[in-house]
């Protein structure tokens, strides 16, 4: 732990926090909470949308997890003090029995007015810096970065990557870290027919996920879909279920194959331990009463060693 703080004040002199938390439990991970646009309720069905969003928030904190970090697009606009009324909840609660909640920005809190709507996401997590950060939960580093690149400057670009690929490289070398989960909210690889993959976030974030040895698992949203992926051996989830419209997927020719092949929830959240030398992954499903949350996906990862 001792080179990572060392590493921390040499290289990153503004904000980008790193976090101990607390050992047990659960680390829950959710994605695009917004509730369905006006325009978007005209053109596209809903399904109880906003129950569904309580219905989760309410079962992941009656699990009372270590951490939940949310993977962008928790509000429908951002900029609007109403579009945060049912998270401001949750914060609530969540902070009330000291659960630390940790979040990235979505393309939903930018928009229509991404200066006020990115400050009232720094209101509320004010210990997270809006383009990267770093949390060290026990022996696991979770790394979350911004991936609305046409919303940062040249200057706030530059640094993200450099920061990015410095941080995997020692962790990559700590030998009190042997797992790296990233997240981020545009998913680089989906077959969502509404959004499909992100080629940006491929070309930054994904070559220097893929060689890091350390670095198990990339998280994100943005498709209103579950899908688990693997690419060149490594574990890639996209769990945009949080309550926002679902959207389909695309079959056959020129997709990708997914490892989910009979679980397809419209919303869910996922949760995941570390057990000896695996990181656990669970997949909890809304059922279609709207009040039940059932684990339905499972599977592990094995965890590494510096080297």
């Amino acid at each position: 732990m001792k080179l990572i703080f060392t590493y921390l004040l040499a290289i990153i002199p503004f904000n980008n926090h790193i976090h101990a938390q607390k050992q047990d439990g659960e680390i829950i991970f959710i994605s695009d909470t917004e509730a369905p646009l006006g325009i978007e309720r005209i053109y596209h069905k809903t399904n109880h949308n906003e129950t569904a969003t309580r219905a989760l928030l309410s079962n992941i904190i009656e699990k009372h997890p270590k951490a939940v970090f949310v993977t962008g697009d928790l509000v429908a606009q951002g900029s609007s003090e109403k579009s945060w009324k049912t998270i401001d909840s949750a914060l609530v609660r969540l902070h009330n029995q000291n659960i630390s909640v940790h979040a990235i920005l979505g393309n939903h809190e930018l928009l229509f007015n991404a200066t006020k709507g990115q400050r009232n996401f720094s209101k509320r997590f004010q210990k997270d810096n809006v383009n990267q950060y770093l949390v060290v939960q026990d022996s696991m580093a979770i790394i979350m970065l911004n991936s609305n690149f046409k919303k940062m400057n040249a200057q706030d670009l530059t640094y993200q990557l450099k920061w990015y690929d410095s941080s995997l490289s020692i962790l990559d070398k700590d030998l009190s870290i042997n797992t790296i989960i990233v997240g981020c909210h545009h998913s680089p690889y989906s077959n969502s027919k509404t959004v499909g993959s992100n080629k940006s976030v491929q070309q930054r974030f994904v070559p220097a996920f893929l060689s890091s040895h350390k670095a198990v698992l990339f998280i994100s949203g943005h498709a209103h879909i579950f899908e688990h992926h693997k690419i060149q051996g490594k574990d890639f989830l996209v769990i945009g279920g949080g309550g926002g419209l679902h959207q389909k997927s695309r079959i056959g020719k020129n997709t990708f194959t997914i490892q989910n092949n009979s679980y397809h929830p419209m919303f869910h959240y996922i949760g995941i331990t570390k057990e000896g030398n695996e990181l656990k992954i669970t997949s909890y499903e809304l059922q279609k009463d709207f009040i039940t949350v059932e684990p339905k996906y499972r599977f592990s990862i094995p965890t590494t060693e510096a080297k």
